[in-house]
């Protein structure tokens, strides 16, 4: 088992807003809104992360997919800005 750290980032527009977590579509948890960093667990195995979040028109936003083929733990970090969702890779 491995571990996917999101951490949010300071947005340039808006509030912090609550998140969901997905991993190859399908939610692994969320981050609330007074969160600014949580990990997840996830498989060794591939996988494609996102976050999504509702906006206030009750459609649903989603961002970049990163994907993840080794086999270690890894960290994102998660910019919002209105409606557009970030998520970057660093060392």
């Amino acid at each position: 088992m491995r571990t996917v750290t999101i951490e949010r980032k300071e947005s340039p527009l808006g509030q912090p807003v609550a998140c969901k977590v997905l991993a190859d579509e399908r939610p692994i948890g969320e981050l609330k809104a007074e969160e600014s960093k949580k990990s997840y667990p996830i498989s060794k195995g591939e996988h494609a992360i996102q976050v999504q979040i509702e906006g206030a028109d009750g459609r649903l936003y989603r961002s970049n997919s990163y994907f993840a083929t080794g086999g270690a733990s890894f960290a994102l970090y998660l910019t919002i800005s209105g409606t557009k969702l970030t998520l970057v890779y660093d060392k």
